[in-house]
């Protein structure tokens, strides 16, 4: 992988930081499975990891658990109700 900031193109990514929340350490990104739905909207979950460049301090997200985030299911529900 290359570690160069894609902003600067000077820094080194840091890998590995992470982003807490006094709430729900660490942050995690959710995906509402039925966006549409009232209560149960079944979300899908994955914590994050930040890319933090160590010359200008420019930041990337990553989902740590990318497969988990089922972006096609809510997405198909939306287009067939339309």
């Amino acid at each position: 992988m290359n570690n160069a900031c894609t902003k600067c193109g000077v820094g080194e990514l840091m890998n590995g930081v992470m982003l807490l929340d006094f709430r729900t350490c660490p942050v995690r990104l959710a995906v509402a499975g039925d966006p549409d739905a009232l209560l149960l909207k079944d979300y899908q979950e994955s914590r994050l990891e930040a890319r933090v460049c160590n010359n200008c301090g420019f930041t990337e997200l990553y989902a740590l658990d990318p497969k988990k985030l089922d972006f096609g299911r809510g997405m198909a529900r939306r287009n067939t109700a339309q």
